[in-house]
């Protein structure tokens, strides 16, 4: 109890004193020292008369073409790559600020093996492999080829989980750079280290186009078939959005690119239709491509809406696969679903699938969240996921419901570290009751 006093007492000092209570003892004055002589006065020499002024021919009205603009023309793909960076940028800065918070607030070391949910780095941060897969697939987007072929190298000498849909990409980066011995060598390399890989079929689709081109030159500043093919569906699907989703369907089932398919499935993406939502949901239930699986997963989730969360909730339930649930969370986090990361942080069996579902529920903005996270906290006895609990109540403190059901919590647990740890949170937070309850503690 003393370590809980002593933590009570100093965030209570740092709330309660008022700046009103520095200026009972004021500090002395030191004594001004007196002015300096001043200088005798210097006589000014005499200045010479002006010269007539010359008349200034009036300037003619300005005209917008006398700036050279450049004119950049953006689809809606590339608009949403920069909401989608902007996006990263906010969630890493909010990580950023929390690595801070954390590494000023004095925790105890947790024992070997147990729990510590620390702070959760985004992609800018981790320096993981996924970060550079993801950063080649944004070279790509801006047919940067020379640099994606450099991120997916060090994807491929880490050895991750993600080197043979890096070995994919980097083929297509060669060709796209007219390196198609290289393209060729690193998807055979690609098809024998990988034999079982879901990206064997695409790898084999890839090669053969490859074989069929090699005759013909390829311009860097020339617009290639796909790219005709994708600026012929936008238009398409801006003007008769009902003749446009049939071609996607028959484009994502196609021989074509994963790229190609993805750009396909951002196309339907866009339209707000039943149908529309039905090819999103397709791919993001059976796609034999993982990356194309995952970005229709990132669509539904950004589409937010009933429909949307219920599909996303019948994925998760229906897949064996972590990485799928994962990103699932994600885009029902993004949906704002709290309704459906709530079901599904009570019923997962998977450790750290439920800690990831509770964090989500943490940035949620529904006003019922803290019910729903104090209700997992007193169904499930796992300290690791009581700790989860905590820090995604903490992280929702904004929340007055939130802060309301962290201090019911701390109130009565009995564990030493738990409560200790819901105090340490409170401690950061300013709010009226808050005070009373530490004033509570420290009786």
């Amino acid at each position: 109890m003393t370590t809980t006093r002593v933590l009570i007492a100093a965030a209570f000092v740092s709330v309660c004193v008022s700046p009103a209570a520095a200026q009972v003892w004021p500090a002395p004055v030191p004594p001004v020292p007196p002015a300096p002589p001043a200088a005798p006065a210097l006589t000014a020499p005499a200045v010479p008369p002006a010269a007539p002024a010359v008349p200034v021919p009036p300037r003619p009205p300005f005209a917008f073409t006398d700036i050279d603009v450049p004119r950049f023309i953006l689809d809606e793909h590339a608009l949403e790559e920069i909401r989608e960076n902007a996006r990263e940028i906010a969630e890493n800065m909010r990580d950023f600020q929390a690595f801070e918070l954390a590494q000023s607030t004095p925790q105890p070391a947790p024992a070997p093996g147990t729990y510590s949910p620390g702070v959760r780095l985004g992609p800018l941060f981790n320096g993981s492999g996924d970060s550079q897969y993801d950063r080649g697939r944004g070279y790509i987007d801006r047919s940067q080829y020379d640099r994606a072929v450099e991120a997916f190298n060090q994807v491929i000498n880490g050895r991750g989980d993600r080197a043979d849909a890096a070995m994919y990409w980097k083929a297509y980066s060669l060709n796209k750079l007219a390196r198609r011995p290289e393209a060729l060598t690193t998807l055979s390399e690609l098809q024998k280290q990988f034999a079982k890989s879901p990206w064997v079929d695409d790898a084999r689709r890839l090669d053969a186009e490859i074989r069929q081109s090699s005759g013909q030159a390829v311009s860097a500043d020339s617009m290639d078939d796909e790219d005709m093919r994708l600026l012929v569906l936008q238009g398409l699907m801006q003007n008769d959005p009902d003749a446009a989703l049939p071609q996607i369907e028959k484009m994502i089932a196609g021989p074509g690119s994963v790229r190609l398919k993805e750009r396909a499935l951002f196309v339907a993406s866009r339209s707000r239709s039943p149908r529309g939502r039905q090819v999103i949901t397709a791919a993001a239930k059976g796609s034999s491509n993982p990356d194309l699986q995952m970005s229709a997963i990132n669509y539904l989730g950004r589409m937010s809406g009933a429909e949307s969360s219920q599909a996303l909730e019948e994925i998760y339930r229906a897949s064996n696969n972590a990485d799928v649930k994962k990103r699932i969370l994600q885009a029902l986090a993004s949906a704002n679903a709290s309704d459906k990361l709530g079901p599904i942080a009570r019923s997962e069996k998977d450790p750290e699938l439920k800690r990831t579902a509770i964090r989500h529920l943490g940035v949620s903005r529904q006003a019922d969240v803290g019910e729903t996270l104090a209700a997992i906290y007193n169904a499930d006895s796992s300290i690791e996921v009581r700790k989860a609990v905590i820090e995604a109540l903490a992280q929702n403190a904004r929340n007055a419901a939130s802060v309301k059901s962290l201090i019911t919590l701390s109130r009565a647990e009995k564990n030493k570290e738990l409560q200790t740890l819901m105090v340490q949170r409170l401690t950061n937070m300013k709010s009226p009751e808050v005070t009373a309850y530490m004033l509570e503690l420290l009786k």
